[in-house]
């Protein structure tokens, strides 16, 4: 706080006061500062901060009714043993597929979800954008009863 910002907690010990208790350090909700300041740093002054994709997929079934089931396809591999076969609300499922076989009483959604994360944090990107946009709109309203 002090190289950032010289001399403000002389010329605004109340901004100064306010910024500083929002530091990431203190805990609570502003871990999202420090992501955003250390890659707005790195992006500025070294190079830019990869990007890591995440896929993760879902098959969702809604069974007429109101019952549903839905699960990771990656973990669950439906199979056919000695005639033995593997029934979703009544609907068999196609080992071929690993999917239901069409139906009029299901609806079945495959769902892939893709994500991006900035390398070395643990936060989505999107969501870090999101938590950093309603940061920054919150200090800068908080700051600007001081002004």
């Amino acid at each position: 706080m002090s190289q950032s910002y010289s001399g403000l907690d002389t010329a605004c010990p109340n901004i100064w006061t306010y910024l500083e208790n929002v530091q990431h350090y203190h805990g609570g909700s502003t871990i999202w500062l420090h992501y955003f300041n250390r890659l707005n740093n790195e992006n500025k002054h070294d190079s830019l901060v990869p990007q890591i994709k995440t896929t993760r997929e879902r098959v969702y079934v809604n069974i007429q009714g109101g019952r549903h089931v839905n699960w990771d396809p990656s973990a669950v591999k439906f199979s056919q043993h000695a005639g033995q076969r593997v029934y979703i609300g009544g609907v068999p499922v196609d080992p071929s597929t690993q999917m239901p076989i069409p139906d009029p009483s299901q609806e079945v959604k495959r769902i892939i979800w893709v994500d991006f994360h900035f390398k070395d944090i643990p936060v989505s990107a999107i969501e870090l954008l999101k938590l950093s946009i309603d940061g920054v709109e919150r200090i800068t309203s908080d700051v600007r009863k001081w002004l």
